[in-house]
């Protein structure tokens, strides 16, 4: 059974059978950027997430079509992106510079105060500001690209994996594949030559 889907890692395969490009990287998904909400930016613009995908293991990028940069089209962050499987797309929504929220999660807090988000709490809510632009984008890539990356993965490697599944579990192994993306991307950074 050599070269199977069923026996060989997800490296493996996705290696073996992605698409490469002429320089023989493997070739990115579609990406499409529409217009933000009004007021609203793309924290990942179309360049950026092209550079920040280069650096994503490809076996998170195999069998992914595309991933469309869309307006939001109702609150903040509901959602801040989402994983279409039949489509094998992902699609990612605007935010403002400044976001007011009702309130939020644990899981949102603690993820904006790990990336240096200034959180503060206004008559109405949370008041959500960034020391600097490149935060925001930084935040976006790991916790919301790499969680629906993490969606495609399972999705991908669903029956060799022989996953249960839930929405609860799916919502773990995606949480648990954006921590993985990032550690990887943190290991590579440290063991990267330092600029003299």
């Amino acid at each position: 059974m050599s070269k199977s889907f069923h026996t060989d890692p997800p490296e493996i395969i996705a290696d073996r059978r992605h698409a490469r490009d002429a320089e023989g990287r493997a070739a990115l998904p579609r990406l499409i950027e529409r217009k933000p909400y009004p007021g609203d930016v793309h924290p990942l613009n179309k360049k950026v997430l092209r550079g920040a995908l280069r650096r994503v293991p490809e076996k998170y990028l195999y069998g992914l079509a595309q991933i469309e940069l869309r307006a939001r089209s109702s609150d903040i962050g509901h959602p801040f992106g989402v994983y279409l499987p039949d489509e094998k797309a992902i699609l990612l929504y605007s935010l403002p510079e400044v976001w007011h929220l009702p309130r939020a999660g644990s899981w949102l807090l603690n993820s904006l105060h790990r990336f240096y988000a200034d959180v503060r709490e206004v008559e109405d809510g949370l008041e959500v500001r960034w020391p600097e632009e490149g935060f925001i984008a930084v935040w976006f890539f790991y916790a919301v690209l790499a969680h629906e990356l993490g969606h495609h993965y399972a999705e991908q490697y669903r029956r060799k994996n022989r996953q249960p599944v839930g929405v609860v579990h799916e919502e773990i192994v995606a949480g648990l594949h954006a921590r993985r993306i990032f550690s990887e991307q943190l290991e590579k950074r440290r063991k990267a030559p330092k600029p003299t």
